[in-house]
């Protein structure tokens, strides 16, 4: 008799056990949904903000027209902006007789989206070109169609910068070499504009603000020196996607330089 009450005592604690370890497996699994509706609910209002943000900045871009020039204000990505030229600087470090590459900004952009081959032009100016003066052009040609190219520039130029002279006069420079060579559309970043920072790099300028006015200005040096003969007919702007305080300071300035807004 005892030997049966124990069986069935053992049978309904067995029960009671399964019946307890269900329950648990459901709470769970209902809150592991909950978890996953809760990260998938987060990423939608990620991608909802991020597209905002996008259309936002995109209603920041503008296009002006400045004497001759059609100079375009635009947010993002300078690899992705249509041009035969990508114009930009290279900071020169005398000591060492190399190249300061940041690990991001356009140096790096141009890296990733098309690996060295643009590069390597600086590395034999170094070599064959001894010594680099402030403001020298160093043109690397490139091609869009070549393996590996995924940006949407053809050329670059870029400018190898001590950061002594003021920014106008080394931008006019820029223009007028992109005259001589030919091209008709050229791309220009925020010159010495720290990304991070979101201040000017050690040099001329001392205020974001002087960095914008002196990009307008040099646009518009090298518009009242060419005018219609001047074979650049565009102008883009680049400004990082992350900093759209300058976007503003540059359209400003474009304005007080005498460009005019075009019609959308």
């Amino acid at each position: 008799m005892g030997r049966w009450i124990l069986l069935l005592l053992s049978v309904l604690l067995a029960g009671t056990a399964v019946a307890g370890s269900a329950r648990t497996r459901r709470k769970k699994a209902r809150l592991r949904k909950e978890r996953i509706e809760r990260r998938d609910q987060a990423a939608a209002q990620r991608i909802r903000s991020d597209r905002k943000a996008k259309l936002e900045l995109a209603r920041q871009d503008r296009s002006y027209r400045l004497g001759a020039l059609k100079v375009n204000v635009v947010h993002g990505d300078i690899t992705q902006v249509p041009a035969e030229g990508l114009l930009t600087t290279a900071y020169f470090h005398k000591e060492t007789m190399s190249f300061l590459w940041p690990e991001t900004g356009v140096g790096y952009s141009i890296r990733y989206t098309s690996g060295n081959r643009y590069h390597t032009a600086i590395e034999r100016a170094l070599k064959y070109d001894k010594p680099l003066h402030d403001g020298q052009m160093i043109k690397a040609y490139g091609w869009r169609s070549a393996a590996g190219h995924r940006g949407r520039f053809a050329d670059v130029v870029f400018i190898v910068d001590r950061l002594r002279k003021p920014l106008d006069g080394l931008v006019k420079e820029a223009m007028a070499h992109a005259d001589q060579v030919g091209y008709s559309t050229v791309s220009l970043p925020a010159l010495r504009l720290d990304k991070h920072s979101e201040q000017p790099t050690r040099g001329v300028e001392k205020t974001v603000l002087q960095v914008a006015q002196r990009l307008a200005e040099g646009l518009k040096q090298h518009d009242q020196a060419k005018g219609d003969s001047s074979r650049v007919k565009e102008v883009s702007l680049v400004v990082f996607g992350d900093v759209p305080a300058f976007g503003h300071m540059l359209n400003s300035a474009l304005k007080r330089a005498g460009a005019v807004l075009e019609p959308e």
